[in-house]
């Protein structure tokens, strides 16, 4: 299956996300979270468990720190794909208005072409790239 570049990533240093305003969700059953066609609201990153990404009749399980729906959020563009969490998963919520509020003391905004490569190198380094 081919996924286009920064859909989805790992993040490196998961005690990161402590700064920011997100929250931890468990799942307890199977649930599909994105659906492709759809502009998500929230961006999730996986704790614990699996997510396992579906795009026409083939599947993709992703590791422990893969973050989805970010570069969608930022871009304002659909899913390419689905994603179901898989039954007894840890994730983290990072909604619109933490990424927005995340954003916004390094000048960036949603929709911004620079945002999604600052965040991302963020999240992976805990260091805004210049």
């Amino acid at each position: 299956m081919r996924v286009k570049t920064n859909t989805i990533f790992d993040l490196n240093k998961t005690e990161f996300l402590e700064t920011l305003d997100g929250e931890t969700q468990s799942y307890l059953k199977d649930v599909k979270v994105y659906f492709k066609g759809n502009i998500p609201h929230i961006s999730l990153v996986l704790l614990e468990g699996e997510f396992i990404v579906e795009k026409r009749s083939k599947s993709l399980n992703l590791p422990v720190n893969s973050v989805v729906g970010l570069s969608e959020i930022i871009k304002n563009q659909p899913m390419d794909f689905d994603v179901i969490v898989k039954a007894n998963s840890k994730v983290y919520v990072l909604d619109r208005t933490c990424i927005r509020e995340f954003l916004a003391p390094l000048g960036l905004d949603i929709g911004d072409n620079h945002s999604l490569e600052k965040l991302i190198d963020l999240l992976k380094t805990g260091k805004a790239s210049a």
